[in-house]
This record gives C-alpha cells, structure tokens and sequence, in this order.
C-alpha cells in the first residue's frame, strides 16, 4: 500500500525538530529528525533531486549519527 507508506514519511517529516542557531549575526535554522537510517537514507535521496545544497549536510549528519535500539 503506497498511501501507508507515504502517511509514515509525513508523520517522519513532521516530527522534525527545528534547531536554530545564530552564527556572525545570521539565523540558521537545522531540522533534526529521528528516523532509522533506512529512512534517513530515504530522505538523502529525495534531497539530492530537489534540494541538493542541504544532501551534503544530510549526508554528513548520517554519517554521524548513532544508532539507536
């Protein structure tokens, strides 16, 4: 069933935590999201196609990132 599938990423997406940080006077806002890897994965994808300044910054944090049970 696609529809379930696309209900999980949203509900994924949606429970993003937005992070801001000032830096040199300039706000910058980051979304953290606790996902599986698989997912995170998911979302690297999708970031190459449509947004491909974020993909090496979401790429860095899955490298990163700890594994949790």
């Amino acid at each position: 069933m696609r529809d379930e599938g696309k209900r999980r990423e949203k509900f994924i997406l949606k429970n993003g935590l937005v992070l801001h940080h000032f830096e040199a006077g300039n706000e910058f806002r980051t979304v953290e999201i606790l996902c599986e890897k698989f997912h995170a994965r998911m979302i690297l994808a999708v970031a190459e196609i449509f947004c491909p300044e974020a993909a090496a910054e979401i790429e860095e944090a899955i490298r990163l990132s700890r594994t949790l049970h």
